[in-house]
């Protein structure tokens, strides 16, 4: 657990490589060519550097285990003037942003140990949830699932509130493998109507699947091989922090220790996340917390009334807002750029940028509309196209211009004119990703701080930050995890 110091020491950091680079994470890659982006962002020595290296180094760069260890030279004058004059400087203040550089992170195996001093694990039926779900689901579900049921114990209650439980893997899994009182509760009826019908469908997998295998299994586990139900139920809601928790909670009397459970909330959607950390400090039901943020796209800022970010008194108090590009830049993933095939990632998302890059500039020269018009907006089209031609007459059509103004001759000679530049865009691409887990730290920060913050009014006695997930698989990996005293 750090200490409020500790982290407004590293909130201040971040916000100073935020701020400092500013421009560059409010970029709109679509006005990459119609804004010049590559010559205005970036000075001589940078893009020389970046052009020097083959595309399959410049995925690379993403790659922020290992701070970049490149060429230092020293800025001139005219260079100073760019917003990244140095590559070496620029990335490895981006490396030093991140959580995982920050001494901000307590290991889930340490988190573990402090909430289970027992050291004991609840015995649970032994079955490969892959089974019955993607591998990325299956991952995230067993690793959250673990820790929900060591700060269950460590909160002395086996009931989770499961907020923004969606198809209800993790419900399904916490009743099934761990015994738990759950209540799975989204705001879409289809969810909740469709978590309940796939959780009797596990149930039944199970216990067909367990047949005869585990005879000798005793307590929890044998309890839910033989349950006629789940310990689930499904409920269509939207929540506030204001939210009381007792009317989820079976048979509850109000304030009755025994009735105490913990919340979760698995890639909670942009505000839903701080709402379920509010719902945590301001009940006294709520004994424990285990939840990961996701979407911060959707996030609120303080400049709306009903904004949810900042959280914390300590950055309230810096008038410091984000906006929705830099957000957006948030959930990008540098750790899987760094590791994933580089043409796969080419076709599917740089060239992507590109083709939508060089239609700015069509509907600019031929038709004069700027790249940030709302009447610009053309959607998913590049999944659907087969060749840049193709692409442009789905998106003209798709606007709705007439797309005689242009032949097909012109459409490839603006490909021809465009296509060297092709590696650049990849270069500045990358540099734009160096930025994103910058504005991811900050989001989780404002969020843990905000927890230290109400440790002495609300009897929070642990409060973490850990990477509950493999990055590569799931990008979005950062768990809040507290507890309050329980006496």
């Amino acid at each position: 657990m750090k200490t409020i110091a500790e982290v407004q020491n590293a909130i201040i950091a971040v916000i100073n490589f935020i701020q400092k680079y500013e421009l560059i994470g409010d970029v709109h890659m679509v006005e990459y060519f119609t804004k010049d982006h590559w010559n205005v962002l970036l000075s001589g020595n940078c893009r020389a550097e970046l052009l020097n290296k083959n595309v399959d180094d410049l995925y690379q760069l993403t790659n922020i285990d290992k701070p970049y260890n490149g060429d230092i030279h020293s800025a001139s004058e005219d260079e100073k003037k760019f917003v990244v004059n140095d590559l070496q400087q620029y990335i490895s203040a981006a490396h030093d942003s991140h959580l995982t550089s920050q001494n901000m992170l307590t290991p889930i195996k340490d988190i573990l140990a402090t909430l289970n001093k027992k050291q004991e694990a609840t015995q649970t039926v032994q079955i490969n949830s892959k089974e019955y779900m993607s591998g990325k689901k299956s991952h995230e579900v067993e690793k959250m699932s673990s820790v929900v049921d060591i700060l269950a114990q460590h909160c002395n209650t086996h009931q989770v509130l499961d907020i923004g439980s969606g198809k209800g893997y993790l419900s399904t899994h916490l009743s099934l493998k761990y015994g738990m009182k759950v209540t799975a509760i989204d705001c879409n009826d289809d969810n909740t109507t469709g978590a309940s019908q796939r959780a009797e469908k596990f149930l039944s997998y199970w216990r067909k699947h367990l047949n005869g295998r585990h005879t000798k299994e005793s307590g929890a586990a044998a309890a839910v091989i033989n349950n006629d139900s789940l310990k689930l139920e499904s409920v269509t809601a939207y929540v506030a922090a204001s939210t009381d928790p007792s009317k989820f909670l079976p048979q509850s009397c109000e304030h009755n220790i025994e009735d105490a459970c913990i919340v979760t909330g698995l890639h909670t959607c942009g505000d839903l996340c701080s709402t379920v950390i509010s719902m945590f400090v301001t009940n006294k039901l709520i004994k424990g917390l285990c939840v990961v943020g996701c979407c911060y796209h959707l996030i609120s800022e303080s400049n709306n009334e009903t904004g949810t970010f900042p959280m914390s008194d300590f950055l309230a108090t810096k008038s410091f807002s984000l906006g929705r590009n830099k957000r957006m830049l948030a959930l990008k993933a540098p750790e899987r750029h760094a590791v994933m095939n580089p043409k796969q990632q080419r076709e599917k998302s740089e060239r992507s940028l590109f083709y939508r890059a060089v239609l700015s500039v069509i509907l600019k020269e031929k038709y004069g509309l700027k790249s940030d018009s709302k009447d610009a907006c053309i959607g998913k089209i590049f999944s659907k196209s087969h060749s840049f031609l193709d692409y442009i007459r789905r998106s003209l059509n798709k606007l709705r211009l007439d797309s005689s103004l242009l032949s097909d001759e012109e459409i490839d000679n603006y490909l021809q004119s465009y296509e060297p530049r092709f590696k650049e865009l990849v270069a500045f691409s990358m540099i734009r990703h160096q930025y994103g887990p910058a504005v991811e730290s900050i989001i989780v920060l404002d969020k843990y701080l905000y927890l230290l913050e109400q440790v002495k009014n609300t009897g929070i006695e642990k409060c973490f930050i850990g990477e509950v997930f493999d990055p590569i698989l799931s990008p979005r990996c950062f768990a809040l995890i507290a507890s309050k005293s329980i006496t």
